[in-house]
């Protein structure tokens, strides 16, 4: 499957009609985002939506919970992913939307303690990770 990460394409405006040109253009599965009107376009566009928010501190993870209950995304992407090894489980359970871990996971064996925590799936630039 092929995700679009919206914010990131150099160039696009990411209002509906940016959005509708990405999708026609590239026609990707899905989209992520850090913003609601871009999770909300996709969402019309029948597209998978993967909303990332960042877990840096108590202010951080409320601000992006509470807009992952607004914007109900298909996944949420909690970042740093590597945060997730130590953080509380009553935290995860607080995130309404099955959960991927993104952003400084280096190892296999942070792969698997992440799984292993109820995390979905890992988002990582590890290129020795990618084909296991």
């Amino acid at each position: 499957m092929v995700f679009v990460h919206a914010d990131l394409v150099e160039g696009l405006k990411t209002d509906p009609s940016g959005i509708r040109f990405l999708v026609r253009e590239v026609n990707p599965d899905g989209l992520i985002s850090t913003h609601k009107s871009v999770i909300e376009n996709a969402r019309d566009l029948h597209l998978l939506t993967i909303l990332r928010i960042f877990l840096l501190d108590s202010q951080a993870f409320r601000k992006g919970k509470q807009l992952a209950y607004s914007v109900n995304p298909d996944f949420v992407e909690v970042l740093p992913g590597i945060s997730m090894i130590s953080v509380d489980d009553a935290i995860l359970k607080e995130i309404p939307s099955p959960l991927i871990a993104g952003g400084l996971i280096k190892t296999m064996e942070q792969v698997n303690e992440i799984l292993s925590r109820g995390v979905l799936a890992v988002s990582t630039s590890e290129k020795s990770l990618w084909e296991r």
